[in-house]
C-alpha cells in the first residue's frame, strides 16, 4: 500500500471475510467512502489448508469452498 501511495496514488487497506455478505458490503462502502465511486472491482481471495489430503476435515473443505469456490456475493453495478 505504501508503494502505491508513494507513486502518488490513493490506496487503503480493509480486512474482510469474502464469504460473509455483510463484510463484503462493508468493504464496498468503505472503498467508496475512501476512494469515491468504484469503476472496477477485482475479487481476489483464496485460502488453502496445508495438510495431507487424508488429514483434511469436513470443516476444512467447507471453508475452502466458501472462500475459493463461491462467487462474490455482490455483483458490481
Amino acid at each position: 500500500m505504501r508503494e502505491i501511495q508513494g507513486l502518488g496514488r490513493r490506496a487503503f487497506a480493509f480486512t474482510a471475510d469474502v464469504s460473509k455478505l455483510n463484510q463484503v458490503q462493508d468493504l464496498v462502502q468503505a472503498s467508496v467512502s475512501e476512494l469515491g465511486p468504484l469503476n472496477t472491482m477485482i475479487a481476489n481471495a483464496g485460502i488453502a489448508q496445508i495438510k495431507a489430503v487424508l488429514d483434511l476435515t469436513e470443516q476444512d473443505l467447507k471453508r475452502m469452498f466458501e472462500v475459493n469456490g463461491t462467487p462474490p456475493p455482490i455483483q458490481p453495478q
